[in-house]
């Protein structure tokens, strides 16, 4: 019992430098937010501080732009999974493919990818507008950034772009756990092509698939560089976010304790998505 008891002051000398710079780094910002956000004039005031952000004129439009934007993760989701299948094939060159397609986006810096897009779907000079003109299927130049309609579609790409390579490798380990002799069962059986894919391969990585989707969620609701670097939230707020507006509101307008209301609203959203991540993955365990 001695013995125990010292190597547990022992353990909690060595985590304490630890958790003081958790608590700097974490704990106080959170705290100094949630006080921004239930103050106003340096007093108590309630909710008001929501209530503003609530009723205010845009946030109708953000709302539906974050639910588009976090949503799009379900075609993330469809890429991961068609080019985990097409890597997992045994073909030659396998491994450099791998090397290509998975390294090069993930290894990207996230300002290097979005100056990159920016410039891809850029009206006068973009490769984009170049190549479509090319081939004749455009006649003028489309502001793909300019345009409301379509900028949120293109900043949506883009962030499909950057991430697919981490949830496809994820999914391709998946799909290389599964033992080979479960489909030389299901070829005895007759199952073949998209039979053996909806009825063997997708429920046996359906755990992966759902830790993946959540995960992927709570990773771009909150996800800012892209959206900040190639658009800023514009035009007419069209890929404003909820984490675009906080920061605007907090940095560009000084609006701390509004900016805090949003911050907080979103870190809510993101504490329910993370608790039900965990849940899903002690129920795996």
């Amino acid at each position: 019992m001695a013995l125990r008891t010292r190597d547990n002051q022992t353990l909690f000398w060595w985590l304490l430098p630890y958790l003081i710079f958790i608590s700097f780094l974490v704990v106080y910002p959170i705290g100094v937010t949630f006080s921004l956000a239930f103050t106003k004039n340096h007093s108590w005031a309630g909710f008001a501080n929501f209530q503003q952000v609530l009723s205010d004129s845009k946030f109708p439009r953000i709302a539906v732009n974050t639910l588009i934007w976090t949503g799009s993760v379900i075609i993330f989701i469809f890429v991961n999974i068609s080019l985990a299948l097409l890597l997992n094939q045994n073909l030659k060159g396998r491994n450099i493919f791998r090397a290509i397609i998975l390294v090069l986006p993930w290894a990207t810096p996230d300002v290097v990818a979005a100056v990159n897009w920016r410039w891809i779907f850029n009206a006068m000079y973009g490769v984009l507008n170049d190549i479509l003109m090319r081939l004749g299927l455009i006649e003028s130049n489309i502001p793909w950034l300019g345009d409301p309609k379509l900028a949120l579609m293109s900043v949506i790409i883009a962030n499909i772009w950057k991430g697919f390579s981490v949830g496809t490798m994820i999914v391709l380990a998946a799909l290389q756990s599964i033992p080979p002799e479960i489909y030389e069962a299901a070829k005895i059986d007759g199952s073949y092509g998209l039979k053996t894919l909806f009825w063997i391969t997708l429920p046996l990585i359906r755990p992966t698939l759902l830790s993946l989707l959540l995960i992927s969620i709570i990773w771009t609701v909150n996800y800012f560089p892209l959206i900040h670097i190639m658009t800023g939230g514009g035009p007419a707020y069209s890929t404003d976010i909820l984490v675009t507006w906080a920061y605007r509101e907090f940095f560009s307008f000084l609006e701390f304790n509004k900016g805090s209301a949003i911050a907080v609203l979103l870190f809510l959203i993101t504490f329910s998505l993370s608790c039900l991540y965990a849940r899903v993955i002690f129920a795996k365990s």
